[in-house]
C-alpha cells in the first residue's frame, strides 16, 4: 500500500474517532417547540465521515474492476493522488463543523471556515485540476463518454479542458475565500459559468474534429 494510499484510511479512521469522542458535546438541533430531531445529531457526527467512507471504499472497489484502465504505477499513483485530494477536503469541513459546534459556533470560528472552507474547495479544485489531464480512460474518475472512452485522443483533450476549467474554478474560490472585500458567491458564480463554458467548447470541439 503507498502512502497516499494508506492517508485514505487514516484519516477515515481519526473522523470516525475524533467525532465519536466529540459526540457528547455536539448540540441537538432546535427545530421549534414540540419539535425533535433524533436523527440530526448522528448526521452531524458521521454523515460527511460516511462520505468518505463512500469515496475510499466504493469507489475504490469500482476502481479495483474497472475492466478498461491501464494497470500501472503512474494510474494508480494519480488516482490514488485524486481520492486522496477529495478525502483531505471531507475530512477539513468535517472539522470545521465539529470545531464549530464544540464552541458553541463562536463568532470567530465561524468567520474563520465561512473563508477557509471555499479556500480549501478551491485548492482542491486546482490539485484536481493538474491531475486530471495525467488520467487515462476508465470508468470511476473522469470526462466519462462513449466518445471518450472509446478514443484515447478525445478523453485526453476532453479531460485536460476539464483540469483547466477546474483550475479556473479553484482559483476563483480560493480568492473569494482570501479576499474579504470580494464576496464568495460572485466568484463562484463566475466559476461555474468558466467551467461551463470551456466544457461545451470541448464537447462540440470533440464533435467536430
Amino acid at each position: 500500500m503507498s502512502a497516499i494510499a494508506g492517508f485514505q484510511y487514516v484519516a477515515l479512521v481519526a473522523a470516525f474517532v475524533t467525532s465519536a469522542a466529540l459526540y457528547s458535546r455536539i448540540p441537538d438541533a432546535y427545530c421549534g417547540p414540540n419539535c425533535t430531531m433524533v436523527l440530526a445529531r448522528p448526521l452531524i457526527a458521521f454523515a460527511l465521515p460516511a462520505a468518505m467512507a463512500f469515496v475510499v471504499g466504493v469507489l475504490g472497489l469500482l476502481w479495483k474492476r474497472d475492466p478498461i484502465r491501464d494497470r500501472d504505477v503512474h494510474t494508480e499513483s494519480t488516482y490514488h493522488a485524486i481520492i486522496a485530494t477529495v478525502v483531505f477536503l471531507i475530512l477539513g469541513i468535517h472539522s470545521f463543523v465539529l470545531l464549530a459546534l464544540t464552541t458553541d459556533l463562536h463568532r470567530d470560528v465561524v468567520q474563520i471556515g465561512a473563508r477557509a472552507v471555499p479556500v480549501l474547495f478551491g485548492l482542491t479544485l486546482v490539485v484536481i485540476g493538474n491531475l486530471l489531464p495525467r488520467l487515462r480512460p476508465n470508468l470511476v474518475i473522469g470526462i466519462r463518454t462513449a466518445r471518450t472512452l472509446a478514443d484515447r485522443s478525445v478523453w485526453a483533450r476532453t479531460n485536460r479542458t476539464a483540469g483547466y476549467a477546474a483550475v479556473f474554478a479553484g482559483v476563483s474560490f480560493v480568492l473569494g475565500g482570501l479576499l474579504p472585500n470580494l464576496p464568495v458567491m460572485e466568484f463562484a458564480t463566475l466559476a461555474a459559468a468558466g467551467v461551463t463554458a470551456m466544457l461545451g467548447w470541448s464537447a462540440w470541439r470533440s464533435r467536430h474534429a
